[in-house]
């Protein structure tokens, strides 16, 4: 009996173990959901989810604010990228297009129309003015491919019809990077569950514990850095070395994964190749013990090439100098490679080349100062040229149901595009300001205050915030309209309409002074688009009145019609309408007036009952000029000469 005893007590000890273990990790968790649980009744942490309810429209959600710090150690870093609020549940018939990038994808230093997502929308505009896109821009400054996959995940929620993505820059020096100061390592699955589990209150109170003492630690002059060398841990990465190698790997790593996410949700993704300033652009950081491997050396040989005309050396030269620079920010041309590599892994994939139009918008085929104002963001041209990259890729594709009403090309689309001095100043002044500070280190030159003209001070004082963008574009807009410059006047209108894109006063407006410049099809767009946001009667006979005084006939009808519609009994329109068809049908027929006076005549009895007795006048001297005995073409020329002296 005493041995079977003994023989039981092992097993039973074991049981109890292992119900210990059980019970103390049920019990290990429960203390930390109740942790948790109390840390979000009291409010602590941030909620970072990416998108959260506008508090000012129940039908809309927005980007969330908050949503940057979650990538960045030091909150006091963490960027904001551009406010954006959209339908909660989307309207069938729109297009949602969101973009994914960092601060080329916001449109740095263009903080209003110059990104290329405005250029984007302002194109796809032009082509479709009657449907509706959405342009959800998800990009932030300073960040890589570990926001990018987070915002995937997250993104494919929201019924996305087409995903943009521009990046590649950041994989070094960007949050999270492999040689960033907010670094967590070089294995993406690691860092992508560490941002995962941020969600939680228990890990950001962790978090942040480690980044206040962390932070403390540090001298205090690091307050008064600019963002860009706060971000930098390594300023030395040696081509082919393994950090440098991490980062490549980190890059593709995120990258297909973000592509396998979209790709499995069948979502059309328009992936772009990037691009950098190797011209005119010196190497940061070049070693300084091995010659071969100098960036400087390398840099100066390119330089000496482009001088005596050896254009395909000298390209070559300017690609291993920027290869060599041991400060990453442009990245290696392994990227690019990626970029190609990646695009024809996936069937919903669309390869944008956009470094394909900078080599060949630049002199020679190197990209320089020409297209970009330091090392990687483009000039407003650039921009330009990124933006029409996507347009192009977009008509192309399955994407648009529709044909396009009018396909741009370049020229048009770089032209008619509202860029005004608010952009193009205000971006030069950020330049300037980033360039003063690591690892530019430039002077910022002195400018004659009296030298500038009133746009110029006027775009400044936006620069220097001393006056916001709405109230810099109406003193504009007053300036050209009091100097009688219809044509910049216009554009103000037009990039105000392209900020506030469901006001369709600012259209109407636009249209209004487009249609006294005699730009017929974009004052036909400008209209279709406020009455595409507005579709009132209202609006309607204001556009309809205002495009019979300026000849425009034909698209006149299509407010006419929609008056007539929903006014039967309307019978100004009703005339108008009837006016109107008449006058399209004679001018179909006025180089018969040679032969027949009646339709010169019939012509300006129309217009004289719309009250254009100009354009009257011109029909009855047409008609005596080849019938000189016309009596009636006399007497009505006669009638509205007496009419217009008396």
């Amino acid at each position: 009996m005493k041995s079977e005893s003994n023989s039981n007590r092992p097993q039973l000890s074991r049981r109890k173990v292992f119900l210990f273990k059980i019970g103390a990790i049920l019990f290990a968790l429960c203390i930390i959901v109740a942790f948790e649980f109390a840390l979000r009744l009291v409010d602590y942490g941030t909620d970072y989810s990416l998108v959260i309810q506008d508090s000012s429209d129940d039908s809309k959600v927005m980007i969330n604010p908050q949503v940057s710090k979650k990538y960045f150690s030091n909150v006091s870093s963490a960027t904001s990228g551009i406010p954006t609020s959209f339908d909660k549940k989307k309207n069938p018939s729109t297009t949602r297009i969101f973009i994914l990038g960092a601060s080329t994808g916001i449109g740095y230093p263009y903080r209003y129309n110059g990104g290329f997502h405005n250029w984007l929308d302002y194109g796809l505009q032009r082509s479709y003015p009657s449907q509706r896109f959405e342009i959800i821009n998800l990009s932030l400054t300073a960040v890589n491919s570990y926001t990018l996959l987070d915002f995937t995940n997250q993104l494919v929620d929201y019924q996305p019809d087409a995903v943009l993505i521009y990046t590649g820059h950041n994989e070094y020096y960007g949050a999270l990077g492999v040689a960033s100061t907010n670094s967590l390592g070089n294995n993406p699955w690691l860092v992508n569950v560490f941002v995962k589990l941020k969600t939680f209150r228990m890990v950001q109170l962790i978090s942040n514990s480690f980044s206040r003492i962390k932070n403390s630690q540090k001298s205090d002059t690091m307050g008064n850095e600019t963002l860009m060398k706060k971000m930098v841990k390594d300023q030395s990465i040696a081509y082919d070395s393994d950090v440098y190698k991490e980062g490549i790997h980190q890059f593709e790593s995120n990258l297909a994964a973000i592509l396998k996410t979209l790709d499995k949700q069948q979502i059309p993704t328009f992936l772009s190749t990037i691009v950098s300033n190797i011209k005119d652009v010196k190497p940061f950081v070049s070693d300084t013990l091995n010659h071969s491997m100098s960036a400087k050396e390398w840099f100066n040989t390119g330089k000496e090439n482009y001088i005596s005309g050896n254009f395909d050396g000298s390209k070559k030269a300017f690609i291993k100098a920027k290869e060599l620079d041991m400060l990453r920010f442009r990245a290696p041309e392994q990227m690019n490679v990626i970029i190609d590599s990646m695009a024809s892994n996936y069937s919903n994939v669309i390869l944008v080349k956009s470094y394909d139009a900078f080599v060949k918008k630049s002199p020679q085929g190197i990209i320089g100062d020409e297209l970009l104002l330091e090392h990687v963001h483009p000039n407003v041209k650039g921009y330009g040229i990124l933006g029409f990259s996507f347009y192009k890729a977009l008509l192309s594709s399955s994407l648009i149901k529709f044909q396009p009403e009018h396909n741009l090309n370049f020229n048009e689309f770089y032209d008619q595009m509202p860029i005004t001095v608010l952009d193009s100043v205000t971006g030069n002044y950020e330049i300037l300001m980033l360039k003063e500070g690591w690892p530019y280190y430039e002077a910022i030159p002195k400018v004659q205050s009296d030298s500038l003209s009133i746009p110029e001070v006027i775009a400044g004082r936006l620069a220097i915030q001393t006056i916001n963008w709405d109230d810099a574009s109406k003193s504009l807009f007053q300036h050209y309209s009091e100097n009688g410059d219809d044509e910049n006047a216009l554009k103000v209108l037009e990039a105000v309409a392209l900020k506030h894109r469901t006001n369709a006063t600012f259209f109407e407006q636009a249209g209004t002074i487009s249609a006294k410049l005699g730009q017929s099809q974009k004052t036909a767009f400008l209209y279709k688009k406020a009455y595409l946001i507005d579709p009132s009667i209202d609006l309607a006979k204001r556009i309809s009145r205002n495009l019979i005084e300026n000849g425009e006939f034909k698209e006149s009808l299509i407010y006419l019609e929609a008056i007539k519609k929903q006014e039967p009994d309307n019978v100004f329109a009703a005339q108008l309408h009837t006016i109107s068809k008449k006058i399209i049908d004679l001018q179909a027929n006025e180089f018969r007036i040679k032969t027949d006076p009646s339709i010169g005549i019939e012509l300006a009895e129309n217009f004289i009952l719309i009250g254009n007795t100009d354009k009257a006048s011109l029909y009855l001297k047409t008609v005596l000029e080849f019938h000189p005995s016309n009596k009636k073409a006399s007497e009505l020329l006669i009638k509205i000469s007496s009419n217009g002296n008396s």
